[in-house]
């Protein structure tokens, strides 16, 4: 999971369950979806999902490959958010 804050809101992304077989480069596969999710013009919570969602992908990975697209977008809908407005 992850907890990333934005425009004075703060999210807490929960991780679906996955298999880990190795977390090797999990951390930049989270970045470079959120990258990439913010570079297509998704809502922020959407790009944060996306970034979770490939790090999972890519603990699902053996050694230091990355995750697929395939398992990236079946772990999608089961990233969990949840936004915490500060008062």
């Amino acid at each position: 999971g992850a907890i990333a804050c934005h425009e004075g809101a703060i999210y807490d992304l929960g991780a679906p369950e996955v298999k880990s077989v190795s977390t090797i480069g999990s951390g930049d596969s989270m970045i470079a979806g959120i990258l990439c999710g913010i570079s297509n013009g998704l809502p922020i919570e959407n790009a944060l999902c996306l970034g979770v969602a490939a790090g999972a992908a890519t603990a699902m990975s053996a050694g230091s490959d990355i995750g697929k697209s395939s398992d990236i977008e079946e772990l999608l809908s089961r990233v969990k958010v949840a936004k915490i407005t500060p008062a």
